[in-house]
């Protein structure tokens, strides 16, 4: 399936009629909130439990929410509708911008660009923390942006997860899952209390790069947001890597 039919079925699909969808790509799947691949609760572990992201608190799939938000690449510079907030979407030379969220996480750059640019990259984010417990670990890499409260935001980002990973603390074989969410705080730094957050739809399909978004709205009394390409694992998994590329985080 060519690119203007992946953009017909992520507008049909979400809105019922085709329209204009802008920076769409190449032969991404895209997987919009409430999507069929890569949906929540569909990971299944050993265990009989896959990990499911923290609490939406996003207004997508609500029937007057926005439309479908853009496909980008930003491995070739900014198309027009694909501005973003966050620094270094792309991933075009470095992990500039970007940081690991203490607890078991590291990330590095990878010559893995989600629409096969070969001057551009991804972003490798690998979560270690486990242990016994039957329980989610959530980490991944991030950033703090500024907020006011009331502002709506679209979110949006191509995950992929390499194949062959799955190995736990008993020898089961484990599920898990990644996408894009924030964080709302009270103070202007990321490190006060926490009020709210929301999460894109998350993938769990590996060996091919997909398409997840969700979208989120500034709480009464946050002063910031923070950006978190995220990884959802069971706790009895040794670790788990995602990577990720062209992050867009827009207001709407």
């Amino acid at each position: 399936m060519g690119r203007a039919a992946y953009t017909r079925l992520a507008v049909v699909a979400a809105l019922g009629t085709a329209l204009p969808l802008s920076c769409s790509v190449d032969d991404r799947a895209l997987t919009g909130a409430g999507g069929a691949a890569g949906s929540a609760g569909s990971a299944q572990g050993n265990s009989g439990t896959g990990p499911t992201p923290e609490p939406d608190s996003s207004t997508a799939g609500a029937p007057s929410g926005p439309p479908p938000l853009p496909v980008c690449d930003y491995g070739d510079g900014v198309q027009p509708g694909c501005e973003t907030l966050v620094n270094n979407p792309g991933f075009t030379k470095d992990a500039s911008g970007w940081s690991p969220e203490q607890g078991s996480v590291t990330m590095s750059w990878v010559a893995d660009d989600a629409a096969g640019n070969r001057r551009s990259g991804a972003l490798s984010v690998t979560n270690a923390l486990s242990g016994e417990a039957d329980g989610i670990a959530s980490r991944g890499a991030a950033q703090c942006l500024p907020t006011t409260a009331g502002q709506a935001y679209g979110l949006a980002a191509d995950v992929f997860i390499p194949e062959g990973q799955g190995d736990g603390l008993d020898g089961g074989s484990y599920t898990a899952t990644a996408g894009v969410s924030v964080i709302f705080f009270t103070t202007a730094a990321c490190d006060g209390y926490t009020l709210s957050n929301a999460t894109s739809t998350v993938i769990d399909q590996a060996g091919h790069w997909q398409h997840g978004e969700g979208h989120a709205t500034a709480p009464e009394g946050a002063q910031s947001m923070l950006v978190r390409l995220v990884t959802f694992k069971n706790f009895r998994e040794y670790t788990f890597e995602a990577r990720f590329d062209n992050v867009l985080v827009k207001e709407e």
